[in-house]
């Protein structure tokens, strides 16, 4: 999909923004179970830097955002005794909340992020320095 909208970006000649989302599974090791998942994101993350650096020429910023334990739709039902001990592993000690991701996206879509390109953006309370 990304290649399809870009091509068309780049036909266009305005250049334009990109922002993928990913996970912060991508830079963590020590995920069990969740090895092709975390092997997923983190080449993503390698995507959304190799698409960065071949789409820059034609003004076109590609970056994304790898958020951890986040309250939403997948984390409404869980129980609350889970959600406690998730939080004791995550350094700021709380899921973070879905504006909090949407602003840091409303920041990259908008021209102060000119300099920006080719980063990946974690937001997850520290937990994947932990891992």
């Amino acid at each position: 999909m990304c290649y399809l909208v870009c091509k068309h970006m780049r036909d266009a000649g305005k250049g334009g923004r990109v922002i993928n989302i990913t996970s912060n599974a991508g830079e963590i090791v020590n995920a069990p179970f969740l090895t092709a998942y975390a092997t997923a994101k983190a080449g993503f993350n390698h995507f959304t830097k190799c698409l960065a650096a071949e789409l820059a020429p034609f003004k076109i910023r590609v970056n994304a955002i790898a958020p951890g334990f986040t309250h939403s739709n997948f984390a409404k039902d869980a129980p609350p005794e889970a959600i406690k001990a998730l939080c004791e592993n995550i350094p700021i000690g709380r899921f973070a909340d879905a504006i909090e991701i949407g602003i840091l996206a409303a920041y990259l879509a908008s021209d102060a992020a000119d300099i920006v390109t080719g980063a990946v953006f974690t937001a997850d309370g520290g937990y994947a320095l932990q891992h």
